[in-house]
């Protein structure tokens, strides 16, 4: 079990949140649907569906309560984005960003941190690969999860 505060992540649909989460514990990469909030070890996994859900936002809204930080991950080669514009300035949590799938040709990350900052985030943006583990290493470090096996990075 992992001594680190509690993480949420947020983001559309296919983002990367829980392969994220799998990188971040050194875990296998193993695809599956989030089907409702999950809490894992000191993760909280949002399913993406509740970003179109407006009727929804008070469950996101409601689990962030207990966390420290919240992700804002976003896939750098969609084009298709959830966030509402300023919906991260609701919270009174430590927001940062995070642009996944970094590895992919045609991702845009420019494009995708814009996306972030359009959405309110206004701490860092971390460029990442869950798939191969680039930017891992500092995500953690940002996340104050040193303690956590490192991965490639």
């Amino acid at each position: 079990m992992m001594a680190a505060k509690k993480v949420m992540f947020i983001g559309p649909r296919g983002s990367g949140k829980t392969t994220l989460i799998q990188a971040l514990k050194n875990e296998p990469k193993v695809y599956r649907k989030t089907p409702a909030i999950e809490f894992i070890d000191c993760f909280v996994d949002i399913p993406g569906e509740y970003l179109q859900i407006p009727k929804l936002y008070h469950a996101i809204i409601t689990s962030a309560i207990e966390v420290e930080t919240i992700g804002a991950v976003i896939d750098a080669a969609s084009k298709d984005f959830s966030f509402p514009p300023d919906f991260f300035t609701a919270f009174s949590n430590r927001v940062i960003g995070i642009v996944n799938k970094i590895d992919l040709p045609d991702a845009d990350q420019d494009y995708a941190e814009k996306v972030l900052r359009f959405a309110g985030v206004k701490g860092p943006i971390i460029r990442v690969s869950a798939l191969t583990g680039k930017g891992i290493k500092k995500l953690k470090k940002i996340l104050n999860m040193e303690q956590i096996p490192e991965s490639i990075d």
